[in-house]
């Protein structure tokens, strides 16, 4: 087992295990394999806040003040019985979780119970203590590293190219690798880790850096720049305006009337042929005690809506959708239109006992579609889907793609009732 931070002790090793796998309900032998995959994913979250210093600054905050008594750490480390507080240690443990990777908690949990016959609930109730481990050590024998930024920087950076347990598989490594977005720091070009933005966040959102002092003067020259650039425009606009009415004065004098009438017909006859086009392509649906909406023909909202709202339905549902697409590259969400994640969840909210799973698919293999899965159900949650809801299932051979539509176009909603 790695000793990367010498945490546990060889003679409390056996003990821990024990313990381990009474409070998890779990083999021992299951739990054996599994620590050295903890141990390695607490080690690579803790070196990616080099790389983040609002996250350090809480981690530093959490531990200092949320101190957890002694005690229980070392009754985990020494009692052969399961009589401590075990709440107290997870609760913990999912806290510094919170800090540490906190929308990386269920990529991770899939990850593992995947490639071991385990439940997701083991991992990160088992992650929690190892975590409530780390933070104990941290506290008492190295305080100094959360004290200091730059000395908690040069310590992890050193270990940066040993950080996984040699009984962590390669393909467990690269998988823990691309789910905590890693390559950046253990890129070797990387030399001062303290000159690489502080305040990096990998959730679904854009990234925001915080700019050194000296641009922010470039930055209030570029506001002023834009609005008079936009006073110009406004300006110009509305004299293109006037000129417009005026032309527009002097044809009504020129034009018979009867061509203004015709010209009035066929406008009204556009407007008529163009409401009944619109009529045509589109639905309108409405959601129990909800208001009308309109989607496209075409959209698989409508075949959602068709098994939600009939009672009769008992068999789970799956729905191929092809409504918006997966950047090759980043693998974010692309193309996705407006209604359709605002009436989907709508809807899911109407109905509470209908679970949800989700099946994506990557030619870049199942870590590619992993995290498709994960920014998905992410933005679902973000449009008010609680998060016990969705289960997020690699395809493997469950559900097989359609070779007609192209990997990044598909995804495909298991609904069950």
């Amino acid at each position: 087992m790695s000793n990367i931070l010498n945490i546990i002790k060889e003679e409390d090793k056996n003990t821990i295990l024990k313990n381990l796998s009474l409070i998890l309900n779990e083999k021992e032998e299951v739990v054996t394999q599994i620590l050295p995959i903890w141990n390695s994913i607490v080690l690579a979250s803790l070196i990616k806040l080099t790389h983040n210093r609002i996250r350090f600054l809480g981690l530093q905050n959490f531990i200092q003040n949320q101190k957890i008594p002694v005690v229980d750490i070392e009754s985990l480390k020494t009692s052969n019985s399961i009589n401590f507080a075990q709440d107290k240690i997870v609760n913990y443990g999912e806290s510094l979780m919170g800090i540490l990777i906190p929308d990386k908690k269920s990529a991770l949990a899939a990850l593992i119970s995947q490639n071991f016959p385990c439940r997701s609930s083991l991992v990160l109730k088992g992650l929690s203590i190892i975590y409530s481990l780390y933070g104990e050590f941290l506290l008492n024998d190295y305080p100094q590293i959360l004290a200091d930024r730059k000395v908690y920087v040069e310590y992890f950076s050193t270990l940066k190219n040993s950080i996984f347990d040699e009984n962590v598989s390669e393909k467990i490594q690269n998988s823990i690798f691309e789910i905590l977005i890693l390559s950046e720091i253990f890129d070797e070009s990387s030399n001062n880790l303290l000159d690489i933005s502080d305040d990096s966040d990998e959730s679904i959102s854009d990234e925001v850096e915080d700019k050194p002092f000296y641009f922010q003067p470039i930055l209030i020259g570029s506001f002023i720049l834009l609005a008079i650039i936009s006073l110009i425009i406004f300006w110009y606009i509305n004299k293109s305006n006037e000129e417009v009415e005026n032309v527009r004065e002097d044809i009504e004098e020129i034009i018979p009337i009867d061509s203004l009438n015709k010209l009035n017909d066929s406008l009204t006859k556009a407007v008529v042929d163009s409401s009944r086009i619109m009529n045509d392509s589109l639905q309108i649906l409405i959601w129990p005690q909800g208001k009308e909406f309109q989607v496209p023909k075409k959209s698989s909202i409508i075949k959602i809506h068709e098994y939600l709202s009939d009672s009769t339905q008992t068999e789970p549902l799956k729905v191929s959708c092809s409504e918006f697409s997966f950047d090759k590259e980043t693998d974010q969400i692309m193309g996705a239109p407006d209604y359709f994640f605002i009436r989907l969840v709508e809807g899911l909210n109407k109905y509470k006992n209908i679970k949800l799973k989700l099946y994506t698919f990557s030619d870049k293999g199942i870590s590619s579609s992993i995290k498709r899965g994960f920014l998905l159900k992410n933005r679902l949650v973000g449009e008010g889907l609680s998060p016990k809801r969705i289960e997020v299932i690699t395809s493997k051979n469950t559900v097989k793609s359609d070779n007609t539509i192209p990997l990044n176009n598909q995804v495909v909603f298991d609904f069950q009732k």
